[in-house]
């Protein structure tokens, strides 16, 4: 069992300040673009679940809604902070920015409401990542896009590290490793499998941060280092040996109710084409009760007061919101 990370306590944007980790964030960023580049836009619903600070805001800036989604209240006031200044404080461009405090495995979200959902250095801080996916699959319209990334149990470094005798675990096992206390990195066929099994096809794998070497990133240009990541990512990620390893995948499951049970819906492919595949379809983004339930017991019934606490009706749980942030731990 691993300890949940505690970032209300820990400033994340330590992680990557002075640009000591700038080589793994243009890395990440590669195969990002390459993911969301050629998705539409215009009238999509986007959600970064464990968005941290919002350092690859960014990356998916021009969706038409955008929903940031953040265990710690710490990180969503200083990814708001950050991207408020990005937008240089235009109203109607920071209107369309939602930000979330929620556990990505039990979302506070209707079903089947968001076109593209991505979750970037999160899955290693999850032990029930079954659960998850199960939770990204029920957010997502039939068609929506899942771009999962996670750390790589089966990396290079790790391999020839059992080969000395310096890891215990064999890489091979498909059992996850648990590095230090709150870190469990995982087999490619483990997260693919559970992908798979949720209803997710894989359309395209990327291994990235291939070059993740101390010694490489003192003595090596970083356009250099970024020119050689560039060529393995379109080359050799289907080796699966990267730190990283990022999935961009489409949910072929059929849409699900907010408790996860399958409703009875029309066929994905006229669905992906109208979108229509919610009783609540998010037409207009003015609201954002349109597309949030209670994560306690997934009933729409949510009234929000003249004082921004948010009450369900269903089950009488209160939440709230703190200075924008919505709060629905």
């Amino acid at each position: 069992m691993i300890k949940q990370s505690d970032y209300e306590n820990y400033d994340y944007r330590q992680f990557w300040q002075d640009d000591k980790r700038l080589y793994e964030d243009s890395a990440e960023r590669i195969v990002i673009k390459k993911f969301i580049g050629p998705l539409e836009k215009q009238g999509r619903v986007f959600v970064d679940l464990g968005c941290g600070f919002g350092r690859l805001f960014s990356e998916y800036k021009d969706f038409e809604k955008i929903i940031l989604v953040d265990y710690s209240v710490n990180n969503l006031k200083n990814a708001r902070e950050a991207i408020e200044k990005f937008l240089n404080y235009d109203k109607a461009l920071m209107k369309k920015v939602v930000y979330v405090a929620a556990d990505v495995v039990c979302l506070p979200f209707i079903s089947s409401f968001a076109d593209v959902a991505m979750t970037v250095r999160v899955m290693h801080h999850i032990e029930n990542v079954e659960k998850f996916i199960n939770e990204a699959s029920r957010i997502l319209k039939p068609g929506g896009y899942f771009l999962v990334e996670f750390a790589n149990k089966r990396n290079l470094k790790n391999i020839l590290k059992f080969m000395f005798g310096r890891l215990k675990q064999s890489p091979f096992d498909i059992r996850p490793l648990q590095i230090g206390a709150t870190i469990l990195d995982y087999h490619p066929k483990f997260i693919k499998s559970l992908l798979r099994q949720t209803g997710f096809k894989i359309l395209k794998q990327v291994s990235a941060s291939n070059y993740r070497l101390g010694f490489l990133k003192r003595h090596v240009n970083l356009k250099v280092l970024l020119f050689f990541e560039g060529i393995y990512q379109n080359i050799f990620s289907f080796i699966d040996t990267g730190p990283s390893i990022f999935l961009k995948t489409i949910n072929s499951a059929p849409q699900k109710s907010a408790t996860g049970l399958t409703d009875s819906i029309t066929p994905m492919a006229e669905v992906a084409l109208t979108g229509l595949n919610h009783k609540k379809t998010i037409d207009s983004f003015e609201d954002s009760k349109t597309y949030f339930c209670c994560p306690e017991c997934r009933q729409e019934n949510l009234e929000i007061d003249s004082g921004g606490k948010i009450i369900c009706t269903s089950c009488k749980r209160e939440f709230y919101m703190d200075d924008g942030i919505y709060i629905f731990k």
